[in-house]
């Protein structure tokens, strides 16, 4: 019997290097004495990756260029390496889990949030039938693959399922098996949600009294819609130009400034200025969350915050995102929080009443259970209830 020493990361999106430091509790895993590497994948997933994206200043972070490179590596591990995957189990990553079966390590599949299912409310046959044609043709095999007994397939179930909540392991598509550790921790957008209420903790950095603030996704240029092909098509000038035009008229009609709560995949700084004349704030979304009036979003995964902090949401949409599958997801929270979102290409402004938003405590409690925190959970940060999992291991 050995301890792991070893934790290796298996990813298929290139995340920003302080994204990929935040997100995968790199420092802290190597205070628990780990070595810690990240061997992204993502050339192989996605083909017509540039070149460029393979840059990156953390030395943990290692690019495969041929599956036939990536395969020697796995068969070259031992029993002290440990593999955290963030794969998906679909046709395109699904002869990874073949190969991570044959490899003599461990490994971990990892369920860091949940999204709302599509449809779930939708009593209109036609409409589930126009959800159904949206999906490509790779959905229909994922469908079947998943409902095929893995083992048929050469698949080994994983040591350990890390789950966000029990509602995760309920909803899994994953290749769970009966010798499988379930692992409950939080959705990732929680540890935020606890370093922002700390004492220690520096505040939102914006001074005004009363804000509204935007969950922005970077949706004309996000790397995983582009490197995916599977994302709503938006031309820059005309999508930031209307979110301007919407954002003025909120200012004018509540007297609240409007402030962007950038996505972690932006590179505003680099780049033209699309928000001219609203202020832009990286990486502090928890506390500008906490600190607002309410919160406007398309569908960004962040919405877990004002869930936490107790705010009302304000869905938008526009013309391009209605004819993009996008549209469902934006319709699978408008339906789960009893919100109607605004198409803001549409003259509707004398429709809303931003000064009158509310929100369902009842449904915010039942969400934050199902889909962001247990009760039953630690409340410790997510890598840290990790890291204790594995010391206690051994393989």
């Amino acid at each position: 019997m050995s301890t792991i020493s070893r934790i290796i990361f298996f990813r298929e999106t290139t995340l920003r290097d302080e994204a990929c430091q935040r997100l995968l509790g790199i420092d802290l895993l190597k205070k628990y004495g780990y070595i810690v590497e990240i061997w992204d994948i993502s050339f192989l997933v996605f083909p017509n990756l540039k070149a460029d994206n393979s840059a990156s200043e953390i030395s943990e972070r290692k690019f495969f260029l041929t599956k036939e490179d990536l395969y020697s590596e796995i068969l070259n591990l031992s029993k002290s390496d440990f593999i955290i995957s963030f794969m998906f189990y679909n046709l395109e990553d699904f002869w990874i889990f073949r190969q991570m079966s044959r490899s003599k390590s461990d490994y971990a599949i990892i369920s860091p949030n949940l999204r709302l299912p599509i449809g779930r409310k939708q009593s209109n046959s036609l409409t589930k039938i126009k959800i159904i044609l949206t999906k490509k043709p790779q959905d229909i095999v994922n469908f079947i693959i998943r409902r095929i007994p893995f083992q048929l397939l050469g698949v080994i179930p994983p040591r350990i399922f890390i789950a966000c909540t029990l509602n995760a392991v309920k909803q899994n598509k994953l290749p769970v098996g009966d010798s499988t550790d379930i692992l409950l921790t939080h959705d990732f957008n929680y540890d935020q949600f606890i370093k922002s209420s700390s004492k220690d903790y520096k505040n939102s950095s914006y001074s005004k009294e009363k804000y509204i603030v935007f969950l922005d996704q970077y949706l004309p240029f996000h790397p995983d819609f582009i490197i995916s092909n599977n994302g709503p098509k938006l031309e820059p000038e005309k999508y930031y130009s209307s979110l301007r035009r919407y954002f003025n008229y909120l200012k004018k009609i509540t007297g609240f400034d409007v402030v962007i709560a950038a996505s972690s995949a932006s590179k505003y700084k680099d780049s033209y200025n699309y928000f001219d004349g609203y202020t832009v704030i990286e990486n502090k979304t928890a506390s500008l969350v906490e600190n607002s009036e309410f919160v406007v979003l398309h569908f960004s995964s962040a919405f877990a915050f004002p869930v936490l902090y107790m705010k009302p949401m304000l869905l938008i949409t526009n013309n391009s995102l209605e004819a993009s599958y996008s549209k469902y997801y934006i319709e699978s929270i408008a339906n789960h929080f009893n919100l109607n979102p605004v198409n803001i290409d549409l003259k509707n402004d004398e429709k809303l009443s931003p000064l009158n938003l509310k929100f369902d405590k009842d449904i915010y409690n039942k969400y934050r259970e199902e889909y962001i925190k247990s009760m039953d959970s630690s409340n410790l940060d997510f890598w840290t209830i990790v890291a204790n999992k594995l010391r206690v291991m051994t393989t």
